[in-house]
């Protein structure tokens, strides 16, 4: 399975053990635009959608957890959740300096 997380979207994709693909879902998640030039989005939503999305991949299989083998993710590696200054369920901005690890 690949996860692949989007600037605008969350992705998962289903492979077969010859690596065709066997199932895809996606889904669109909020953009916010605090400011001209600036995009926030919802971490909490993110995360949903990530879910979300990977189960929707299998059930579109018929498989459940136990039949992947592996799990590959893609991010976006600009965006950080600053929960210092942000609450994490308010936004996560690009280029953020402060990383939150719960």
């Amino acid at each position: 399975m690949a996860l692949d997380q989007g600037i605008t979207s969350s992705r998962a994709v289903v492979f077969d053990h010859n690596g065709s693909i066997i199932s895809m879902a996606s889904k669109e998640f909020k953009q916010i635009y605090p400011k001209p030039g600036w995009v926030e989005h919802n971490p909490t939503e993110i995360y949903s959608s990530q879910i979300e999305i990977a189960r929707d991949a299998l059930s579109k299989a018929n498989l459940t957890a136990v039949d992947i083998a592996s799990i590959g993710i893609t991010n976006q590696r600009e965006t950080q959740v600053d929960n210092v200054n942000i609450p994490p369920d308010q936004g996560a901005m690009p280029e953020t300096v402060n990383l939150y690890i719960p």
